[in-house]
């Protein structure tokens, strides 16, 4: 990663992948991120909302797509990614 280069630029879900009965369809906030990713511009991002939004749903989401440790932990984990349905570019 180059200086200024941001980590991640964007993520979106791919809603193929997701069961029709699963918890993350039932989450409004998330619906739109098939249709077009999030985009991240800035070095810092904020995630804000209700409790029960998806806010720490979609940031441990986005942990295990980049093999990071969904509970903040500083160690790489070996994940699999076959069937997950959120996609780092």
């Amino acid at each position: 990663m180059l200086d200024g280069e941001l980590f991640i630029s964007s993520v979106s879900i791919l809603w193929e992948l997701v069961h029709g009965d699963e918890y993350l369809r039932r989450i409004s906030a998330l619906a739109s991120l098939g249709e077009r990713p999030l985009a991240f511009d800035s070095n810092v991002t904020f995630f804000v909302g209700e409790n029960g939004s998806g806010k720490s749903t979609l940031l441990e989401a986005m942990a295990v797509a980049y093999g990071l440790n969904a509970e903040g932990r500083h160690f790489q984990l070996h994940v699999s990614h076959e069937g997950f349905p959120f996609h780092p570019p």
